[in-house]
């Protein structure tokens, strides 16, 4: 049986691959989207889907462990909403190149009140 220590740790690991991805993508669009290589486009979309499958293996192995089935707290179902929306943040980061810079803002933010949600548990 994994504990929840181990989920928490890749919960984790996929949060960071996810902004990581979305990080090196976006400044690859701002510098200049025809000079990234398909091959790095790739491999960030990649660790972007990797990320994300983590995120949310150790977040259900998470809510396993605690105990938590039925009806999921208000906190469980924003952070939720926060990896739908992230989920998406990429196809933003890749055609828009005003996001790519202003996801430098807005993506840390977002990871921010997902954290927030952790920790505080609203509601």
């Amino acid at each position: 049986m994994i504990s929840h220590s181990v989920y928490l740790n890749i919960h984790l690991f996929g949060i960071f691959l996810t902004l990581t991805s979305l990080a090196g993508l976006g400044a690859g669009m701002v510098v200049d989207s025809t000079k990234l290589p398909v091959g790095l486009r790739r491999s960030f979309a990649i660790a972007h889907g990797l990320g994300l499958f983590l995120v949310l293996l150790g977040g259900f192995g998470m809510m396993a462990r605690l105990g938590i089935r039925g009806d999921w707290p208000l906190w469980i179902q924003l952070k939720l909403g926060l990896w739908f929306v992230l989920g998406g943040m990429i196809a933003l980061v890749r055609r828009v190149r005003i996001f790519s810079i202003s996801a430098f803002v807005v993506i840390p933010l977002l990871a921010a009140l997902g954290a927030w949600f952790a920790i505080n548990k609203p509601i």
